[in-house]
């Protein structure tokens, strides 16, 4: 690791940074196996010394360094982006379809749609007053390639005005 050359420290204060920031270790027992003491030092010799060295600039940012590294590392190993999700449930799609399993190969495209954000419309409830003067007298085929290309639609009048209020609802 190049850490280690940064911060200049001994070997013996890179393994206590290491007990502390990476085993879990009590700065006592870090401190008792890195300067490998015996086991008839007493606790008022190792307490200060193992808190003394903890609180020294270069070993505390070292200990913080590599608790950041470990953390950033767990996360990176157990953290998924969408896009690793995507991979899994196509797997899961591929393999589902090899054994003919709809039910399941249908659950992980829905999950793959909703993913990708190509989730079809939610079901909205109305209530209110919906005027639509100005489109009532088109058929629906004309009011389909009216949809299909907004940028076509006619500009807004006063005889088309639409007071909606609505909620959305959800399936179960």
């Amino acid at each position: 690791m190049s850490l280690e050359k940064n911060y200049k420290l001994t070997s013996k204060q890179m393994k206590f940074a290491e007990l502390v920031a990476l085993e879990g270790y009590k700065l006592v027992h870090a401190w008792r196996l890195a300067y490998d003491t015996s086991p008839d030092t007493p606790m008022t010799t190792c307490r200060p010394a193992a808190s003394k060295l903890a609180a020294t600039p270069r070993v505390a940012e070292y200990i913080q360094q590599l608790r950041d590294d470990a953390r950033d590392e767990m996360v990176r190993l157990h953290s998924w982006s969408k896009y690793d999700v995507i991979a899994r449930a196509t797997r899961h799609m591929e393999g589902a379809s090899d054994a003919k399993q709809w039910s399941a190969v249908n659950g992980a495209l829905a999950q793959i749609i909703d993913l990708e954000g190509l989730s079809a419309a939610k079901k909205v409830e109305v209530s209110g007053t919906v005027e639509v003067n100005h489109y009532a007298q088109l058929s629906m085929d004309e009011l389909k390639a009216l949809a299909e290309q907004a940028d076509a639609l006619p500009p807004a009048d006063d005889d088309s005005i639409v007071d909606v209020q609505g909620r959305l609802v959800e399936d179960d």
